[in-house]
Formats: C-alpha cells, structure tokens, sequence
C-alpha cells in the first residue's frame, strides 16, 4: 500500500482512503441545477475518480506498466475537467473561485507527480480532490439527486462504514443520503467519543447549511449526550448545541450582515479556555448567512463579511488541506487595508498560520506563506502609519 505523506489535516485522510476504496459508481448525469457546461466538466472529473481512487491506495497497482497508460488518461481527463470547473467558476463568488483553484491544483499535481515517478504524492493528490468535493458542496443548500443515483445499488457500498459513505455521499451532493449516514454512524455507540466530534461538526454543518433543517440534529445531539463515557464539557456542549438548534428551527431565518456578526460576537463570548467549542452552532449559523450571501450577487461584499467569514470558518473547517479561513482573511485585507477590520483580519490570520505550523515565529513559516504575510502586513501597517 502507498505510504501517504504526513498530512496537515488532523482526521480526514483514513476516512477518505475508505471512502476512495469504494468509489466504483459509473459517471454521474449532469445536475438538473448545474449551468451549462460546469455540469460535463464535474461528470468527467467524477468518471475520472471513479477509475482513479481505488488505484491511488494500491502502489502495485498504480505503478503497474499494464495499467499506465490507462493511469495516465484518467489523470489527464481528471486535470482537463478541473481546470474547466475553475474557468467557470471566474464568474461565481469569492469562495467558489478559492475552492475551484485548489481542485485544479490537486488534479495537475497528481498529473505531474505521476509523470515524474511520485506515485506517493500522485495518489495523495488524486485523494484531495474528492476532499474540495465536499468542501464545495457543504457550502451550498441545493440538492442534486441526479449524481451517482446508482452508486446505493452497488455492493461495494456496503463494505463502508456509514461515517465513510456519508462523506461520499456529501461528496457527490447526495445531501439526504448523507444525512442518514451520518444519523446511523452517531447513533452507535461503538464510536468513541474522541472520534465524534469531526463526524459531528460535518452533520451539523449538512444540515445546517446544506438541508436547511436547523432543529434536525438536536435529537441525535441529545442521544449522544446520554453517553456515559464522555467528558463533562463535551455533554454540556452537546446540551447547549441541540438548545440552540431547536430554538433557531423556530425563528425566521436571518439574511443580514448584522445577523451574522451578532452570532459570531456570541459566540466568541462563550469561550472560556482556548479550545472552548460551545460557540460551534454560532459559527456554523453565522457562515450560512455569510455563504448565502455571497452566493446572491446583488448582496455588496465588504472586508467584514469576508472577516466574519474567515472567523467562521477558522472553527468549523472541515479540512486544513483547503483551509478557506486563511483565504476570507486575506480577502478582507485586500478589500480595504486602511480599516481596522483589515488590522484584525491580519491578527488573526497571522495566529491562525503560527499554530496549524507549530512555530512561535513567523520568520519559521514556510518561505512562499511568509513572503506573502509580510506583503499583506505592509499593506496593513502602511496605511496605519500614514493615518
């Protein structure tokens, strides 16, 4: 088996190489949602992941003479279609665009590291495009229930586990079917506790941002609450989330801008200890807003719906590898760095970047990272002291 590079992402890579192991579904049709053309492109990348993945896990298998040509099609296939899904994605919002560059980037890089001999990196980067899947897809709240509709009837399916299957199923926007997954992977208690926190921010956020159901996970919340085996925080957490949730299921659904930094600001007020997780519904409620706005172009985008949003996102991600925060605060600087948004937008991205690298300095950040802070720090303390 191929001995993957250490990942930056602290609980996706086993759950995607299970999934990446049963992803033999045929190529999905078009979404009825999609515009033209964006929906060809995501059926080729889909056929080619659908070739790909299980070869990506096998170094015999990925590096067999008889399979290369094969290997390398699909690879070239898969690099074509990415980089027509980022050319249209030119013309949606800032978050798409972002998305979109990093799916691109992984199919070219699998498609370089393949040419080269890198097969390691090759099935890593093969692996890392299911990954900006679903980070696009938990996003949005339409559903698409034209993609992969057979995938359910194949019985490699059934040698998942569901917290596997719900993330191909997110993957793919079969947005219900995931849910049920992940409602039947919380539901054991075969699952320990250390484990569920990542499988829960992913249901919530479905339900969340995705589903529109808001109250919908408060009952599975309050199951697992019952547990006895786990930590006093944890269950009063999960106590306060379906509270939250239930009470928010009830209320019109908020829009503004206003909305959003009030669920932010309660949120950052429920910390305690550095790793306080009680405001996780907030942000998760908040970045709805934030997404939905954005997704309606007659919506002005400000530095501070950026700033809100990198805050968001910098405590529900789903995934390090694409890391959105660090791209909505660096939005937010760009936009306007005379503001004291931009200013705090800095702040915080610089801590956010000293922490996922372990380093107390910046001077020990990577050399591309480090050149583009200080780029972002003259913008930001020029305008300072020309104030």
């Amino acid at each position: 088996m191929i001995e993957l590079p250490v990942s930056i992402r602290a609980r996706v890579g086993a759950g995607v190489a299970l999934v990446a192991a049963a992803l033999w579904v045929p190529a999905p049709a078009s979404g009825a949602n999609e515009e033209p053309g964006v929906g060809s492109a995501m059926q080729e990348v889909y056929a080619a992941l659908h070739f790909l993945l299980p070869l990506a896990l096998d170094l015999e298998e990925f590096s067999s003479e008889e399979r290369a040509p094969a290997v390398r099609e699909a690879l070239a296939r898969l690099s074509t279609s990415a980089a027509a899904i980022r050319r249209h994605a030119e013309s949606r919002e800032a978050g798409a665009i972002y998305v979109a560059n990093v799916l691109a980037r992984d199919a070219e890089e699998a498609e370089r590291a393949f040419s080269q001999g890198r097969l390691s990196v090759a099935g890593y980067a093969v692996q890392q495009t299911l990954e900006s899947c679903v980070t696009c897809h938990s996003r949005q709240s339409s559903r698409d229930a034209g993609i992969s509709e057979s995938f359910l009837e194949d019985p490699v399916y059934e040698t998942l586990g569901p917290e596997q299957r719900a993330t191909l199923l997110f993957a793919v926007r079969r947005f219900d079917d995931a849910a049920l997954e992940y409602e039947r992977a919380l539901r054991s208690d075969g699952l320990e506790p250390a484990l569920l926190l990542g499988s829960l921010v992913d249901y919530v956020t479905l339900c969340v941002r995705s589903l529109g159901q808001v109250g919908r996970p408060a009952k599975i919340l309050r199951r697992i609450a019952r547990r006895d085996d786990l930590w006093l925080q944890f269950r009063d957490d999960l106590i306060y989330w379906a509270e939250i949730l239930e009470a928010e299921a009830h209320e019109p659904e908020v829009v503004s801008l206003a909305d959003a930094r009030r669920a932010i600001e309660r949120a950052r007020g429920l910390g305690i200890f550095p790793s306080d997780r009680r405001g996780l519904v907030h942000y998760i409620l908040a970045s709805r807003v934030l997404h939905r706005r954005l997704a309606n172009h007659e919506n002005p985008v400000s530095a501070e719906h950026y700033y809100l949003l990198g805050i968001a996102e910098s405590r529900i991600g789903r995934n390090e590898w694409i890391a959105q925060s660090h791209f909505y605060l660096e939005l937010a600087i760009r936009l306007d760095p005379t503001t004291d948004v931009a200013y705090r937008a800095l702040a915080l991205l610089e801590e956010e970047l000293l922490f996922e690298y372990g380093v107390t300095d910046l001077s020990e950040l990577p050399g591309s990272l480090r050149d583009r802070l200080a780029e972002l720090r003259r913008l930001v303390l020029r305008s300072k002291v020309g104030a």
